[in-house]
């Protein structure tokens, strides 16, 4: 088949691609994708595309067209997760299936949800349908890292930073601007799929950024700023452009109402409450842009999932080392002269 792929992951291939529209959309579900094909013919697809909305076997099967309708249940459903069996906000997948006699469900990986957890798979096969599993399994699970870190309570962390040619990340003391106008817009790309964007006091004094995605359509992250003495001067764009932001303080300031104060009693306790924060305000993925000893904090504690290091031409010299941490390169991109470099740093488990 094309690429290599078997007939059955060919198809499989299509419905991760699909998977990954929902983007942060499903908020605390996965992403998941789905697509029907009636022999070596795509006859329907689509993805999960809001949280509480139909999941996306219901799209798929509702994308076929009227004069296919007649081969739905000659058809095979191929879908990235396995079909759940329990009322939430939408009735039960496997429901679907059976009510439109299609005999053959191909799935990637089973739900680690404890109230499916395999019961679509064995509800569909004591109802005589053929079900195969395990189907392009290591891109289903890197597609569930996100939804297996929030259903543990905790948000899906992504590093980014980028990187001089000589190992530097940034000046203790100045402003530096490493990445080109390129990789500036691939990060605020970057930035839409994150329900909050973090940094520390001394990036935020420094850079004063905007932490936005200004430059590419979507929606901003909100933003989470370390500033525990107050160092951060109240001109700063995180004060006074009107968007929100959550500041985790030691000593309370007269800000405007958009910023939210989080106070922090025992300084030894930031990272738990700040995670815990973010479960509480359904902030469930977080892209961590903070210099070398907040980045350490985090990598100390293993909870970074996965980084992205832009790979800068410039040469600094002499500044602040890049933090060291160890993951496995899974895709390199070149922007005008910066590579960018993502790393899995954290790995679903094999069974």
């Amino acid at each position: 088949m094309d690429n290599g792929l078997t007939h059955d992951e060919k198809f499989m291939a299509r419905a991760i691609e699909l998977a990954y529209k929902g983007g942060q959309n499903t908020q605390s579900n996965p992403n998941v994708g789905a697509v029907l094909a009636y022999k070596n013919k795509i006859i329907g697809e689509s993805y999960h595309k809001k949280y509480g909305e139909a999941h996306a076997e219901v799209n798929c099967i509702n994308s076929v067209s009227e004069q296919d309708r007649h081969l739905i249940s000659l058809s095979t459903l191929y879908v990235t997760l396995e079909p759940c069996c329990h009322y939430g906000k939408t009735p039960p997948c496997t429901d679907l299936i059976l009510k439109h006699q299609i005999k053959k469900v191909v799935i990637s990986v089973p739900d680690p949800y404890k109230e499916v957890n395999g019961g679509g798979i064995e509800k569909l096969r004591n109802h005589e349908v053929e079900v195969v599993t395990g189907v392009l399994k290591r891109e289903g699970k890197l597609l569930l890292r996100k939804f297996n870190k929030n259903i543990q309570g905790l948000p899906y962390i992504t590093l980014k930073m980028a990187v001089s040619q000589d190992q530097f990340i940034g000046n203790p003391d100045s402003q530096i601007w490493l990445s080109n106008s390129f990789s500036s817009v691939f990060t605020h790309r970057l930035r839409t799929n994150y329900d909050a964007i973090l940094i520390g006091t001394n990036t935020a004094v420094l850079d004063n950024p905007k932490l936005t995605s200004r430059h590419y359509p979507g929606a901003n992250p909100l933003r989470l700023v370390i500033d525990r003495e107050g160092k951060i001067p109240l001109t700063h764009h995180i004060f006074t452009d009107g968007l929100p932001s959550s500041i985790f303080v030691q000593k309370i300031r007269n800000v405007a109402p958009q910023v939210e104060q989080i106070m922090i009693d025992d300084w030894e306790s930031l990272i738990p409450k700040l995670l815990s924060y973010c479960t509480q305000n359904n902030l469930f993925s977080v892209l961590l842009e903070g210099g070398a000893t907040l980045v350490k904090s985090f990598l100390d504690r293993n909870l970074i999932d996965d980084a992205y290091v832009i790979k800068t031409n410039k040469v600094l010299g002499e500044g602040i080392r890049i933090p060291h941490f160890q993951g496995k390169l899974i895709s390199t991109m070149n922007l005008d002269g910066n590579h960018v470099e993502h790393f899995q740093i954290k790995f679903p488990k094999s069974n």
